[in-house]
């Protein structure tokens, strides 16, 4: 079954008006074909992220990208917070950016931003990785 008729189908059937609903969602894609664009992440758009991912190889051996997954293992966790932490910290973007960058949702980022600072106050190891990772970036700025 085509996206079309699948769309038609759901949207067709929690509505009273049939299918109004699913016209109006059929026409929106086709006027906006990148309209799945925004949820894409936006890795490497400025010399922030750029200067990020030069600091995580160099660190870590892996590109930044390799963190982006879904993945919860807890090196990858552990640096998606530092990223998190270190964007709110020092640049003007919003939760809603930094989401973007590290393929989450503003609310994990959040999450990710209030854990990572108790891990800097409370875990000597996480706190010197950190601030490792800080300045290094902040040299390369």
């Amino acid at each position: 079954m085509s996206y079309e008729k699948q769309i038609t189908k759901i949207l067709g059937e929690h509505t009273e008006r049939e299918g109004e609903v699913a016209s109006l969602v059929l026409d929106f894609v086709a006027k906006n074909p990148d309209w799945e664009k925004d949820k894409e992440p936006i890795l490497y758009e400025d010399e922030m992220i750029k200067v990020i991912d030069l600091v995580i190889c160099q660190l870590y051996h892996r590109p930044l990208e390799y963190y982006f997954d879904k993945s919860r293992e807890a090196d990858k966790v552990e640096v998606r917070q530092m990223v998190c932490l270190f964007l709110r910290e020092n640049t003007p973007y919003t939760l809603h950016k930094i989401a973007r960058i590290v393929n989450r949702d503003h609310s994990t980022v959040v999450w990710s931003v209030k854990t990572a600072r108790d891990r800097v106050q409370m875990e000597r190891p996480f706190r010197e990785n950190y601030e490792t990772f800080k300045n290094s970036c902040l040299e390369r700025l």
